[in-house]
């Protein structure tokens, strides 16, 4: 009985052999499910940030090499050796990608480059109106130790970095449009800065744009054949409006401290000597006396087209719209409503005050087509000493002749008539080139990227 007991104590306490092998294959999961993916992780990933971590620093080396050698090629804007440098800066830094480096440039691609490329590619690209260069080095494959257990075929090591050789001013324009502008077969031409185009660029055939000292920029779509130079680049930024406070200004009080809207407005007789002050038309004034404004309404019901009969000097001509008519003629702001009048070039001079910027306003809400070339037989076109504003006016016109503004000129839109003489300048702009900004903190300042 003792033997039968201690028999079945120990068959009790032996392992059944079913249980067999069971922690190696636990063993082999862990193994297979958890060492490897970190190891991956661990070995793979962490290979590819230190190739990045190169990556990085060649771009910032270049990044910085180009800003330092744009900006002192910065008198003739030459961009090539800046280029170069900086494609120097990565090849010194990092060893060469399969085929070559050359290959690598020419098939490199930023998704976001700069407006001007110099050489093959996109991953070099620059900005001179903002003062910057942006180095994407091309991008390099890393090799995989472990990663392909998880799926993963390759991983990739990539750095972008811009650098800036100056401040970071709104661009600056001569020639500023908000929205279109179409040139139809007139030429244009600027200089002293840049032509901004907040819309779209048209320019038809045998009609041109050229800017001298500057750029020309465009938001929307360019359109049309003519020559514009040099080459147009898309930029969508808004284009800043310099005059904002200072029409407002202008257009709620007069010298004498009063509102320009509800006062009335003067007609003029013929052959008349006139002073600053508030008109229906300044076409009668045959002498037209300085250090003032003259404030241009036209009448309730009539397009006054207003041309000058003599030479404006030391004066601001504020074109701005009408109500009354029953009864007296007042000063009114305009709506898409008003009677506006028309400014049509004659062979006159405007001279803007002495310490003032601007000779031409037109009111905020006026916008009737200005014409400041003149338009039909005879006209002539106007000289301008001083700046020409009209944030929702458009300066258009089919005439021939040339106007003259040495200022700037900021308008809504331009839109020049494809009729009449082809390829005839009408209108030249120019203003000085803008002053260089001091660099606060040392010739090259890294932006980050």
């Amino acid at each position: 009985m003792v033997l039968t007991r201690m028999t079945a104590a120990s068959s009790r306490l032996r392992r059944p052999e079913t249980d067999d092998g069971v922690v190696a294959i636990v063993v082999a999961i862990v193994v297979v499910g958890v060492v490897v993916p970190l190891m991956a992780i661990v070995v793979d990933l962490g290979l590819t940030r230190m190739l990045a971590g190169q990556s990085r620093g060649a771009a910032d080396a270049a990044a910085l090499a180009a800003a330092g050698t744009a900006k002192a090629n910065e008198s003739t804007g030459d961009l090539s050796q800046a280029d170069s440098d900086a494609r120097a800066l990565v090849q010194a830094n990092l060893p060469a990608p399969p085929g070559g480096w050359s290959a690598a440039w020419a098939t490199c691609v930023d998704p976001t480059p700069l407006p001007t490329i110099v050489g093959s590619g996109s991953c070099i690209s620059f900005d001179s109106m903002l003062k910057r260069v942006r180095v994407t080095v091309p991008q390099r494959n890393v090799p995989i130790a472990f990663s392909g257990v998880l799926g993963v075929s390759s991983l990739h090591a990539a750095a972008t970095t811009t650098a800036t050789w100056g401040l970071d001013p709104s661009p600056t324009c001569a020639l500023c449009v908000f929205g279109n502008y179409t040139g139809g077969r007139k030429g244009v031409q600027v200089t002293g800065d840049n032509v901004l185009v907040g819309g779209d660029l048209n320019v038809s055939s045998a009609g041109s744009l050229i800017a001298t000292g500057g750029q020309v920029r465009f938001g929307g779509h360019r359109y049309g054949s003519g020559t514009v130079s040099p080459t147009p680049i898309a930029d969508t930024r808004p284009i800043g409006d310099p005059y904002a406070a200072t029409l407002d200004a202008l257009s709620r009080t007069t010298p004498n401290g009063l509102p320009v809207y509800g006062q009335r407005a003067s007609t003029v007789p013929p052959n008349s000597s006139c002073a600053p002050g508030i008109y229906q038309d300044i076409t009668n004034c045959t002498t037209i006396t300085g250090n003032g404004t003259y404030f241009v309404t036209g009448r309730p019901g009539t397009n006054v087209n207003v041309s000058l009969n003599a030479d404006a000097s030391q004066v601001l001509l504020f074109f701005t719209c009408s109500a009354g008519g029953v009864g007296p003629v007042v000063a009114a702001p305009c709506s898409p409503w008003s009677t506006m009048p028309r400014l049509v070039g004659t062979n006159r001079t405007i001279t803007a005050e002495t310490g003032s910027d601007l000779a031409v306003v037109f009111d905020a809400g006026l916008t009737r087509s200005q014409r400041l070339s003149g338009s039909g037989f005879g006209a002539g076109g106007l000289t301008i000493n001083g700046s020409v504003y009209g944030p929702n006016a458009t300066l258009g016109g089919s005439g021939s002749t040339q106007a003259t503004v040495n200022g700037h000129v900021v308008v809504a839109g331009v839109s020049f008539s494809t009729f009449g003489s082809s390829g005839t300048t009408v209108l030249q702009v120019t203003v000085p080139p803008p002053t260089p900004q001091p660099v606060p903190d040392g010739p090259v300042r890294l932006a980050g990227g």
